[in-house]
């Protein structure tokens, strides 16, 4: 009797558990926009949290006052990446453009010059039409970027407080369940995603620095911001290093022609292959042990599925079913 009383509980917790996962990609799906942008509170907060640790044990201080220094350290290299990445952008878009439409062609053989007048009045118009997209686009977007991101900060902000109180939660939301056992279930969760988090920042940091220095010695201006904006983007995977792309290539080409371009290339493919085959393999290996592979599958699914945040909760979804197997899948299947 108590051995099919046990049984039913487990059943139960797990009929729950699989309820809210789903209801959980579902709002994630049809109501991207909230449950989005919660869903990226909470991984600040995780962030912001693992800073803190850090900050804590260096310094010797008290908790509180080390959450605050790692929040305003977070939100505040965010805010500066955010800030100047469109001027950045815009400025150097119309130093290209200048270049483009200010070339002498010679007019020694006419056929190659007009091939050549052809070409870089077609790049210039096309550089000239991504600048005004991009300025209207700003213009008519700025106040909600604005807002979303302070919505971000004080959501990110609330989840760090809320977090101590969640496990008073669980007796609420899973009924005639073990409790315990769903207590350490979650906790399990939360404790490797928290590892993981703490391996992307490691990451993150050492992908800012590579992309600094780098940019540092083949002289490109803003290797600060550079390195401050490839730390922040790495949080994405893949697409990331395509938003540090962005400003990148045209600081390089504005200020180094071809040879600048290339030397941009060359740091950018030498911080993200040193991420990809060094750095994200070793850290997350001692943390989480996923195989890669199929977390570049699981990304690429959910990315397809619901997006950008797909790719963000992709690993941790991993390390949800791997501990949602270990926990109760095994023992039913012991069971039956």
């Amino acid at each position: 009797m108590n051995h099919e009383s046990k049984r039913s509980r487990i059943d139960l917790t797990l009929f729950w558990i699989l309820f809210y996962f789903i209801a959980y990609i579902v709002l994630l799906k049809y109501v991207g926009e909230v449950v989005g942008a919660i869903t990226i509170a909470f991984f600040f907060a995780l962030i912001v949290d693992v800073i803190a640790d850090y900050i804590q044990k260096f310094f010797k201080i008290k908790r509180r006052l080390s959450s605050i220094i790692a929040g305003i350290i977070f939100f505040g290299l965010m805010v500066y990446a955010i800030y100047n990445i469109v001027p950045i952008s815009i400025d150097e878009g119309k130093k290209i453009y200048n270049f483009l439409t200010g070339v002498e062609i010679p007019q020694e053989d006419n056929i190659t010059s007009e091939i050549l007048s052809t070409v870089l009045k077609t790049a210039g118009d096309f550089f000239n039409r991504i600048l005004l997209d991009a300025i209207n686009y700003i213009g008519k977007q700025f106040s909600n970027i604005m807002t979303g991101l302070i919505l971000l900060i004080v959501a990110s902000i609330y989840m760090t407080t809320l977090r101590p109180k969640l496990k008073m939660l669980i007796p609420r939301i899973f009924p005639n369940s073990n409790i315990r056992k769903t207590m350490s279930f979650f906790s399990k969760v939360y404790g490797e995603v928290r590892l993981f988090v703490s391996g992307q920042l490691i990451t993150a940091f050492l992908v800012g620095l590579i992309t600094y220095f780098g940019m540092l010695i083949s002289g490109i201006p803003y290797a600060g911001f550079l390195g401050v904006l490839a730390g922040i983007t790495d949080f994405i995977p893949f697409f990331g290093v395509i938003i540090t792309a962005i400003p990148s290539l045209l600081l390089g080409f504005s200020n180094g022609g071809i040879y600048g371009l290339i030397k941009v290339i060359i740091v950018l493919v030498v911080a993200n292959q040193l991420e990809m085959w060094l750095l994200s393999p070793k850290i997350a290996s001692q943390r989480v042990r996923i195989n890669w592979f199929l977390i570049l599958v699981t990304m690429l699914i959910f990315a397809k599925i619901i997006g950008i945040i797909g790719v963000l909760i992709s690993v941790p979804i991993l390390i949800f079913f791997k501990n949602f197997w270990k926990y109760y899948m095994e023992e039913i299947l012991k069971n039956t």
